[in-house]
């Protein structure tokens, strides 16, 4: 088992591995490179600022530079990347990095995220209303609906165009299509409420409890 104890900007970390070829290489490695300096009477490769004396030193040297241009990296990351250089040093194969560690906050803001982005598609994906067919529910189509529903005069009527269709509506009608929307827009939201309860609750755990929750149907 080799371990090396480093200095990562500013906080000590330790990597190790315990290959024999591993540790060879990285060896080898520091070796040769120190081999490559240039070495006179006047100026010893020793005395040369990219020298490193000995293993561990090359390994901080490595990874300074690492940390150094990723200066947020976690733990995981930091052990991933090593293993993917130990390997690369004694010419193996390359390890599928682990997973990062989700802490149980990090999944429930997660969850929560989703949860919004549900609502969010739900909320925009329309509504059936019979008799006059499927209804956008964009913000959009939200305001022009108000503005049909408060601005026409009584006993006036407008045409709806959907898609091909048109549909002549009155002032009446588009008071209960502007009213579907508005009820549909308040289930999403009521639905949301419902799901962040249960995330909180530890009552829903992964992203397809959220999608079989009871959202509104669009």
């Amino acid at each position: 088992m080799a371990t090396y104890a480093l200095t990562l900007n500013g906080q000590p970390k330790s990597l190790s591995t315990s290959d024999p070829a591993q540790i060879a290489a990285i060896a080898a490695i520091r070796a040769s490179e120190n081999a490559a300096l240039p070495d006179t009477p006047e100026a010893p490769r020793t005395a040369h600022e990219r020298y490193r004396a000995n293993d561990a030193a090359y390994v901080q040297y490595v990874f300074g530079l690492w940390a150094a241009a990723n200066p947020g990296f976690t733990d995981q990351q930091l052990q991933n990347t090593w293993a993917s250089a130990c390997a690369s040093y004694a010419g193996q194969n390359i390890p599928s990095p682990t997973p990062e560690e989700i802490t149980p906050e990090a999944r429930k803001a997660q969850l929560q995220a989703y949860a919004a982005a549900k609502r969010w598609a739900v909320e925009q994906g329309g509504v059936t209303v019979p008799g006059v067919g499927r209804i956008p529910s964009d913000d959009r189509a939200k305001l022009m609906l108000m503005g049909a529903a408060l601005g026409m005069a009584d006993g006036t009527s407008a045409p709806l165009v959907l898609g091909a269709v048109s549909v002549t509506l009155t002032k009446a009608q588009f008071q209960g299509l502007y009213g579907s929307i508005v009820a549909h827009v308040k289930g999403c939201f009521t639905a949301q409420a419902s799901v962040l309860a249960a995330i909180e609750a530890g009552d829903i755990e992964d992203e397809a409890d959220i999608d079989a929750a009871a959202w509104p149907v669009s």
